[in-house]
């Protein structure tokens, strides 16, 4: 009788197992993107819109409230990973985590800590581009809620109203301080400072390295991304050039910013790490003789060196150097 129930208890835990996998298989086909897992969501930082995913009753309850919670919630997580919490060391570990969520580097959440801008009569009749530029941000990767770290560039070409210098600086921040996607901050900027300034005249650059794609996963230490919003008389190359004379705004980020406004398919990204590398290992050349061999190499890809780009950044080492006799 013994082992009968023994063997019962046992197939009985087999089956819970067994229901458990199915549950939790569905729960992650349910919990898809698309087609894509959880995994490939993060890994691809895909976004799903240009607001911040926000639940409707998301300021129910108060500031200091979710604080409690958060701590409450953050102290479980370190007993899990078993941290020693009467270490002195770790006792206000929580707490402080909490307070950094609400009131620091996630307060952009909060309507009510949205910078209030006050325009100005554009009194000196200055209608040239004005820009602020190296504003620099400290945001958090939504996926894995670790760093993003950058800079971003502001630009607009006043309507009749001007807004105050810090101000720019603040909107910019603002939105940089909820879990992020580097593509939707810049969007968020530029459409916020289109409805504040009354103008489509605005260009917002950012260049960021997230330490999600640094510190784990591909773990790359050297790679940055650039993301950019042309609006209105920003979008023509003559403008977007024209940036490239303000110090912090480089050839190389001025290329990469043409490559991406669909306005030129002839620009090559000079002085971007991933294509000098696959250039000297395809066709051979010492560092000594880059530059001199450079501009040879882009005749030969004119008038489609974007596209030549393109390729190379998607494709490895490997695959180029096979391919050596094609390009």
């Amino acid at each position: 009788m013994l082992l009968s129930l023994g063997y019962l208890e046992t197939a009985h835990k087999k089956d819970k197992d067994m229901i458990t996998d199915v549950i939790l298989k569905e729960k992650q086909t349910d919990q898809n993107l698309n087609g894509f897992s959880f995994e490939e969501v993060g890994d691809d930082h895909l976004f799903t819109g240009l607001e911040t995913p926000m639940k409707k009753d998301a300021f129910k309850i108060s500031d200091h409230k979710k604080k409690e919670k958060i701590a409450s919630l953050f102290r479980e997580i370190m007993d899990v990973m078993g941290l020693d919490l009467t270490d002195d060391s770790l006792q206000g570990t929580p707490e402080r985590v909490a307070k950094m969520y609400i009131d620091e580097i996630f307060s952009g959440l909060n309507p009510a800590n949205k910078p209030k801008a006050a325009l100005f009569d554009n009194k000196y009749k200055y209608n040239q581009m004005l820009v602020e530029k190296n504003i620099t941000f400290y945001s958090n990767c939504e996926h894995h809620f670790v760093p993003i770290i950058g800079k971003a560039h502001v630009a607009y070409i006043s309507s009749g109203k001007v807004i105050g210098l810090s101000k720019l600086n603040r909107i910019v921040q603002y939105y940089a301080k909820r879990p992020q996607v580097q593509e939707r901050l810049t969007n968020q900027i530029a459409e916020e400072l289109k409805g504040v300034l009354g103008t489509e005249d605005v260009a917002v650059i950012i260049d960021a390295k997230h330490l999600c794609v640094s510190s784990r996963g591909v773990k790359d230490d050297t790679s940055s991304t650039v993301t950019s919003y042309f609006g209105g008389k920003f979008n023509t190359q003559e403008k977007i050039v024209e940036l490239t004379k303000f110090k912090g705004i480089g050839i190389w980020t001025a290329s990469i910013f043409v490559m991406s406004s669909d306005i030129f398919s002839d620009v090559f990204a000079y002085g971007d790490a991933t294509l000098n590398k696959v250039i000297k290992n395809v066709y051979g050349i010492e560092d000594d003789c880059f530059d001199r061999d450079l501009e040879g190499i882009l005749s030969k890809w004119s008038p489609h060196k974007t596209l030549v780009c393109n390729v190379i950044w998607h494709y490895n080492d490997n695959v180029l150097t096979q391919t050596r006799n094609r390009i």
